[in-house]
């Protein structure tokens, strides 16, 4: 985590030949407040995570941005709105950047989540929630999605406003690593992540940047 109050590399638009990708994770939802998984389940931000979206539209107002797309849950959807109020673009809702469903265990205690992980010995991209999703099915979307972006050609910065599981699956796309090994990443509320593409390989920029002003 990097704590930001101006950040150069906002400013600095990506090569002709580039293409820029800034990953939003939502503000804090009171299921984060309370460390209880959050997954298909659509409640929106807490105040908190309203004031985070609100300072991070600000620090993000510099950058040059030229698509806007969110999962379509409420909670991103409201974080890239407050992005977005700084720019003059829609933002895109898709349910292809919806967080990870899972299913049974969504409003499950973090503390219950490790334990069962730990007593049956699983790897993240071993769990099968019941009536959820498997994290393949997630990386397939945050494949896909990515695909979509590059689609759109070079020269260009898209930002993308979703949530720490799939977030951390699209890192798994970008870097071609397995499932396991991004998980190591960390996203938090309302924070920033610039990769930059030049054609052949991924640079992350910046990872999980906050705003300084919300670190109390």
């Amino acid at each position: 985590m990097t704590l930001t109050a101006t950040d150069p590399r906002l400013g600095d638009p990506p090569l002709p030949d580039h293409l820029r990708l800034i990953l939003v994770r939502h503000g804090q939802t009171l299921a984060n407040r309370e460390h209880r998984l959050q997954g298909a389940s659509d409640d929106p931000m807490t105040e908190v995570g309203q004031e985070q979206a609100a300072l991070l539209g600000a620090l993000l107002a510099p950058i040059a941005l030229d698509k806007i797309i969110s999962s379509d849950l409420k909670r991103s959807m409201q974080t890239a709105q407050a992005i977005a109020n700084y720019h003059q673009l829609p933002v895109e809702g898709t349910p292809l950047l919806r967080e990870w469903n899972c299913g049974e265990w969504d409003g499950w205690p973090a503390s219950r989540f490790l334990q069962l992980m730990e007593e049956q010995k699983l790897k993240v991209s071993e769990l099968a929630p019941p009536g959820g999703e498997r994290l393949h099915e997630v990386r397939a979307r945050a494949c896909q999605a990515l695909a979509h972006v590059m689609a759109e050609g070079m020269g260009k910065t898209t930002m993308l406003c979703s949530h720490g599981d799939f977030l951390r699956t699209l890192i798994s796309c970008v870097l071609d690593v397995p499932i396991d090994t991004a998980n190591a990443f960390r996203f938090e509320n309302a924070s920033y992540t610039i990769l930059d593409f030049d054609g052949t390989s991924w640079n992350m920029m910046a990872m999980s940047c906050i705003p300084l002003p919300w670190v109390k």
